[in-house]
């Protein structure tokens, strides 16, 4: 070839292989639907690039602050390739909105893998001819044509580069250059993928050591100062674009990641379905596609020559008496390296857990600080692509450096690539792309309408990525973004899990007290209507319907735009709206029962996952069946208020397959409730939380919690003075715990009058000392561990207590701490001392 004829051959080849992948259309940069119509991780890094575009800067400078909100998160961490998106947003005024640089840096991958294929092989003096056919399977070469779901781990030009640079001639490039080279390509590194630097930081460690140590071109305090440069300089670079911050307890590492996706053993030769000759192999789990390692049949075929070729070699050796290897050639400084850099890389990404097939052949202990990193890591199989590249690469320079003849070199690389490029082909053709304007299968001119109103969008779920159907978040996502409005949404690589709870605890909250934001727009889907049920109930918040999805605002919104749209939209919808929303709005009260005797004592499984109180009404959420059922299809749960009277409310039912799996029992999604019931119209005082199930038949199983509900009473105690006390009674007791500061005492236990129930039982607490006598009423707290614990035939469940006691109320002394029991029903009362004594 002529010098240049390699470098328009290669593009060419870049161009129709580059094409034939993805089509020339996606480097256009207002061709966005490929990315976004794919639903998968395209979407994600666009929608990236999108709200970072469309924001002010911050610093860190790659943060993003409306997207994933109020979290937020960094360009890094969304994969939209921070390089170009901090590059790009230099230009942001003048960019169109719907710009996107993807395809173009797809496009530049593959050509710059070919760009430093060439060099490469020129370093090793290689045929342009031989290089051109190298350039053509590297640049379609499987993992990088696969990869392409992720484009800013494309960046394998610079795995070749850094090879290239390791091999470049000392009496050519000066060492410094050389260093300089690597640590440039180190930085854009840095700037497209950590993955991606990390493995280039191999290269230019072992690059700064064959300088220093074999080569002796570089001084050892030179070599010190780069090695301890390159690592500040990552940091730094990490730590202005937000990638790492430090002093901060968010933690980029998934605990328990690491040997998830590491690379199966059978890696090489697994081809995941895309050979047109071998099958895809079973595997581990589905998180092992990022193992994705398949050579081709047509390096098979090289690999397989070079084998056949070295035996013969072998035995010509041996039949001359020849020595078999020349330990100085195969023990050369930069080999070891190489050596040493890719033994490490395949063993991060083989992982502790080692795997083949869908077998796991063993587990080792790996040290805490592999676990760890690897966990920050936690797709390791990647690491396995510099010995990809260096497999594939070396094993054409070593067929082009055999013996044997020129033509016959051409033949056997000639067949390498048309066996690769068949084998492979369903790689290149089995993404289907949408090229054009981008169509969302949301209603655009409405929810345009409506999210111009509203100061941010809040998704509820939030953090969620599929609500109505499969990753719609990104609609929506796209929407805001190209607004400028915050949305409670979004997929990052990395998560704030603290920060995340934060924000679902502080949501939930809102929203189960009712305070809508005026300045937020609520979407939701049917099975999440629940939520807003409370703020239904008082009529804080209006209900309507859009494209399947349920929207809510608040009432206080006083918006005529809005107003008018709703009315306009729900006039469609009308009896869609009312159905759903019908068993939310009603009013859920807590009733007086006239009969409490329909309740029946029994045992019911029950768990309060959480309890709220406020001064007119109350919210749980939990799950309750009784003990004895197998199936609770048609159970229904209720609470009890249990005081001088009963009261007794309907809870909302919520659907929990997952008591179901965890008793093994045929059917209890039901046992799911939650919601807020109003107390309004419960007698001021204090009452135990009970469940009652109701069953098919109508009857009703009753069981108390340890739960003290207070309705409009105070959380301290009413203290008597006393001039007397009950004469001592044989009483069993324990004060459990006993606890005085500058304001309270808090006291638990429990206690009962020997030989007899403790169902009718009320117990006090005693303070006494020579001068004074103070009581308090304690509440009633459900002790069901008692009469087991004394094996006692009598009902004990009520011996429990509990009492908080201001001590403002008490005059200064030191009292000794006593409990009394008084049961009118029995005509019964006495008093026991603890033993405790309490100073005030």
């Amino acid at each position: 070839m002529r010098k240049s004829g390699i470098w328009i051959a290669s593009f060419g080849v870049v161009l129709i292989v580059f094409h034939t992948c993805y089509g020339l259309q996606t480097i256009w940069p207002s061709n966005i639907s490929w990315l976004m119509t794919a639903k998968h991780d395209w979407g994600t890094h666009y929608l990236g690039w999108l709200f970072f575009q469309h924001e002010a800067w911050h610093f860190p400078i790659g943060d993003t602050h409306n997207y994933f909100y109020p979290v937020g998160t960094n360009v890094g961490f969304t994969d939209s390739i921070p390089l170009l998106a901090i590059f790009f947003k230099l230009f942001a005024f003048i960019i169109p909105g719907d710009f996107q640089y993807f395809g173009l840096w797809l496009f530049i991958c593959h050509l710059l893998a070919a760009y430093y294929t060439i060099l490469l092989f020129r370093r090793f003096k290689i045929n342009d001819v031989f290089t051109f056919i190298a350039v053509i399977i590297v640049a379609a070469n499987p993992v990088l044509i696969y990869r392409g779901l992720h484009p800013a781990l494309c960046a394998h030009w610079l795995l070749i580069a850094s090879i290239y640079i390791y091999y470049a001639d000392l009496s050519v490039t000066r060492p410094s250059r050389i260093l300089r080279y690597q640590f440039i390509l180190l930085m854009i590194a840095a700037l497209v993928n950590p993955y991606i630097c990390i493995m280039v930081l191999g290269f230019t460690i072992i690059t700064a050591i064959k300088l220093c140590f074999y080569e002796k071109a570089v001084l050892k305090k030179h070599f010190l100062t780069y090695i301890t440069g390159i690592f500040f300089a990552i940091f730094l670079c990490w730590y202005i674009v937000g990638i790492i911050r430090f002093g901060e307890s968010e933690n980029i590492g998934v605990e328990g990641g690491y040997g998830l996706y590491g690379l199966n053993l059978h890696s090489l030769y697994n081809s995941f379905g895309f050979s047109s000759f071998f099958r895809g192999i079973k595997q581990v789990s589905s998180h092992q596609y990022e193992g994705f390692m398949y050579l081709g049949l047509g390096i098979f075929f090289i690999l397989f020559v070079l084998f056949v070729y070295s035996m013969g070699v072998l035995f010509k050796k041996i039949k001359r008496r020849d020595p078999l290897m020349h330990r100085a050639s195969f023990f050369r400084s930069h080999l070891l390296l190489l050596y040493v850099l890719i033994i490490l890389y395949t063993l991060f990404a083989v992982t502790h857990v080692v795997t083949l097939d869908d077998k796991v052949l063993f587990k080792m202990p790996a040290p805490k600080l592999i676990t760890k990193v690897g966990d920050v890591f936690r797709a390791s199989a990647r690491f396995f692509w510099p010995a990809y590249y260096l497999m594939i690469l070396f094993a054409i320079i070593a067929l082009v450096k055999a013996r044997m003849s020129h033509a016959l070199k051409l033949a056997i690389l000639g067949i390498t690539v048309l066996l690769q490029l068949y084998d492979t082909r369903l790689l290149f053709t089995f993404r289907k792309l949408d090229h054009g304007t981008y169509k969302p299968s949301i209603d655009m001119k409405n929810w345009t309408a409506l999210f111009g109103r509203f100061d941010n969008i809040v998704m509820y779920p939030p953090f969620e990525t599929t609500n109505l159907e499969h990753m719609d978040y990104q609609d929506f996502c796209w929407l805001a973004g190209k607004m400028g409005k915050p949305i409670t949404t979004g997929y990052v690589a990395r998560v704030d899990n603290k920060a995340v709870q934060t924000c679902k605890d502080s949501l939930r909250n809102i929203l189960e007290e009712g305070n809508l934001s005026t300045g937020s727009l609520y979407i939701t889907t049917a099975a999440n209507l629940g939520s807003f049920s409370f703020s239904m109930q008082l009529g804080t918040a209006i209900l309507n319907y859009l494209d399947g999805y349920y929207y809510i605002f608040a009432r206080s919104k006083n918006d005529s735009t809005v107003l008018a749209l709703t009315r306009e939209l729900n006039t469609l919808h009308k009896d869609k709206i009312d159905s759903v929303s019908r068993p939310f709005s009603r009013k859920i009260e807590f009733l007086k029962m006239n009969d409490p005797a329909i309740l029946r004592p029994g045992t019911i499984q029950y768990n309060i996952e959480q309890l709220k109180e406020k001064e007119d009404w109350l919210f749980l959420e939990g799950w309750a069946f009784t003990d004895s059922t197998t199936d609770n299809s048609n159970d229904s749960v209720f609470l009890v208020l249990k005081g001088q009277k009963f009261y007794i409310a309907a809870v909302n039912s919520k659907d929990r397959p997952d008591i179901t799996a965890h008793f093994k029992r045929t059917w209890l999604d039901n046992a799911g409730f939650s919601g807020s019931v109003f107390t309004s119209g419960v007698e001021n005082g204090k009452y135990a939380l009970g469940i009652a199930i109701r069953n098919k038949r109508g009857v009703y199983t009753y069981s108390l919690t340890d739960e003290i509900i207070r309705v409009r009473a105070p959380e301290y105690a009413v203290i008597e003075k006393s001039s007397r006390l009950p004469q001592e009674m044989d009483i069993a007791f324990n004060a459990e715990k006993v606890e005085a500061d500058d304001i309270m005492i808090h006291v638990e236990g429990w206690a009962f009058i020997k030989n007899q129930d403790a169902d009718e039982s009320r117990i006090s607490i005693v303070l006494k000392n020579e001068t004074d006598i103070y009581t308090a009423l304690a509440d009633q707290v459900l002790r069901p561990d008692v009469a087991p614990y004394f094996k006692s035939p009598y009902r004990l469940e009520n011996a429990g207590f509990t009492i908080k006691i201001l001590k403002s109320y008490i005059r200064k002394g030191r009292y000794q701490l006593g409990i009394l029991i008084n049961d009118n029903r029995r005509g019964k009362e006495g008093v026991v001392f603890t033993g405790k004594e309490i100073d005030i």
